[in-house]
């Protein structure tokens, strides 16, 4: 018995505490690589010309949530404020992050995680005579 005790060199906290810190090693991976990842559009002013053409209601264009109502056009980024997935879907009046569930309502705060940040919102001008519209980013 007691030359089966020393053949045993590892204790069962030494196991755990090895399976532990293999475990870890790729989850420290993931947050280096999507907590450096740039979350924000480049700065400067962005011009996108949609013509007259640009419908109401809800409509995504070059990296953009664009909403049109009887008034006026609001601008959002068009990634989740969660982890960056791209935001390309809406049902009713909310859009939707099809990577984990995350809900917005049309003037881009979060309703639902596990986002809980608005949307980042830009401003927007259109040319009443062209009907281009521009983004501007900050």
């Amino acid at each position: 018995m007691e030359d089966l005790q020393h053949k045993q060199k590892y204790s069962r906290r030494d196991f755990i505490s090895y399976l532990v810190s293999l475990l870890a090693i790729p989850v420290i991976l993931w947050w280096l690589i999507t907590g450096r990842r740039e979350r924000t559009l480049s700065s400067g002013a962005k011009s996108i010309s949609l013509g007259g053409d640009l419908p109401m209601g809800v409509s995504f264009h070059e990296g953009f949530v664009l909403i049109r109502d009887r008034d006026s056009i609001r601008a959002y980024e068009s990634k989740c404020t969660h982890l960056g997935c791209a935001i390309r879907k809406v049902e009713g009046n909310e859009l939707v992050c099809q990577c984990h569930g995350s809900r917005f309502d049309l003037m881009g705060n979060a309703v639902k995680g596990p986002a809980i940040n608005p949307l980042k919102e830009f401003l927007v001008y259109q040319d009443a005579a062209s009907g281009e519209i521009t983004i501007q980013i900050k």
